[in-house]
């Protein structure tokens, strides 16, 4: 990733429900994390919300944010690293000291605390006041204790002492782990029945079974995972000495279907079926092959390419220069062949409403090129000196 991120957006609400054709005009340009800035122009507003959009922060220093990091409002003291800062946020307040060491909560819903890492304590309650959750640690991460969904007939319970021990338990569910995450316990109780899984331990031994599903996993030498989905075909899933070998297929609750193979490093495939009739299908068998075919029509062959990934951005600008022969199809009919590394290449474009027939053929990279346009020829030599051109309205 880059060490900084410039964007410059600027936004109009003006078709905005709410502002009744009113110009409501917001502007922001970040350079992160050197600085934020926003301004907003709004009509018929007084003079105190007129502003609620227009901040700045400059980093080391501060300054004040909204809407960054999905928060209304945030006042730093040092930025973005900052030694106080103060959060407003819908129904609470939230105040930082050192983030994230030290942190205090107040609000009509919120409350709580934190000291990183010796102890901390937050409480949330609902509308009506009734308490929500509970959540209390001690020396984080190690002791951890929380109660959530308190308004609920069984609300759900949860203790960690990491990483030894960990229980959960709450409606029709419980989960117990020891030496997490290498052995673990869970089990749910749903209207089909009940399902449970064993980890013992992770991720080598996985085994599980339930209403319409079962798994078995001795990784990685083989595993076996299969779920039955009443009126569509379900999920399976097989691998053998993983990653080697692997097979999956499903089908979606809109009927779309998967299905894929990996036999690596040398061959993969994947497979996508709609319930409209069109699919997407692409396989390779690497290094000599790959095909791809879309659903818009649109066709990809290849022969002799080291790179095994698919990249729209890559085959475009570079994936001639890596690929001894490459054949393209285009939703409209139009094709393209390139041969040598991109040395040799044709393009033919079939006639449009907007353009006639189209036909081109290079040599070295394009450093001698004939084209035809509709009986219009052109023939250029080096890539800087002008085309001649001949025929048609030439």
């Amino acid at each position: 990733a880059l060490p900084f991120t410039f964007a410059n957006v600027e936004t109009d609400h003006e078709d905005h429900p709410d502002r009744e054709g009113r110009r409501d005009l917001d502007h922001d340009i970040h350079l992160w994390p050197l600085f934020v800035y926003g301004s907003g122009e709004q009509e018929g507003l007084d003079e105190d919300t007129a502003d609620d959009h227009d901040y700045f922060a400059l980093a080391p220093f501060g300054g004040v944010t909204k809407g960054l990091l999905g928060k209304e409002k945030i006042t730093w003291i040092g930025f973005p690293y900052p030694l106080y800062m103060n959060i407003q946020d819908r129904s609470y307040e939230s105040h930082h000291v050192l983030f994230p060491l030290v942190n205090w909560i107040d609000g009509p819903r919120n409350s709580g605390f934190r000291v990183l890492p010796f102890f901390g304590h937050y409480e949330r309650n609902g509308l009506d006041g009734e308490q929500i959750y509970s959540r209390t640690y001690v020396m984080w991460p190690f002791l951890t204790w929380s109660t959530s969904g308190m308004n609920e007939p069984e609300p759900t319970e949860t203790f960690f002492f990491f990483p030894f021990f960990g229980r959960r338990t709450g409606y029709r569910q419980h989960a117990t782990s020891i030496l997490w995450p290498f052995f673990k316990y869970t089990n749910q109780d749903t209207d089909e029945g009940s399902s449970w899984e064993v980890r013992a331990p992770f991720p080598f031994l996985q085994f599980g079974a339930g209403p319409k599903h079962w798994k078995f996993d001795l990784w990685p030498l083989f595993g076996v995972k299969e779920r039955e989905v009443e009126g569509r075909e379900g999920f399976h899933r097989h691998f053998f000495a993983w990653p080697i070998w692997r097979y999956e297929s499903m089908e979606s609750r809109r009927g779309k279907r998967f299905s894929g193979q990996w036999l690596l490093p040398f061959f993969w495939r994947t497979r996508w079926d709609d319930p409209s009739g069109t699919s997407q299908h692409k396989w390779r068998l690497y290094p000599f092959l790959h095909y791809r075919s879309y659903r818009n029509g649109a066709m990809d062959i290849g022969g002799l390419s080291p790179w095994w990934f698919d990249d729209a951005g890559w085959q475009r600008t570079l994936g001639s220069f890596t690929t001894l022969y490459r054949y393209q199809r285009d939703p409209e009919g139009g094709t393209q062949h390139d041969f040598l590394l991109g040395l040799l290449g044709t393009r033919d474009l079939p006639p449009t409403g907007e353009r006639a027939a189209y036909s081109r053929l290079s040599f070295l990279f394009g450093l001698f090129q004939y084209r035809n346009l509709g009986g219009e020829r052109g023939l250029r030599f080096l890539w800087l000196l002008p085309e001649i051109r001949w025929g048609g309205d030439a």
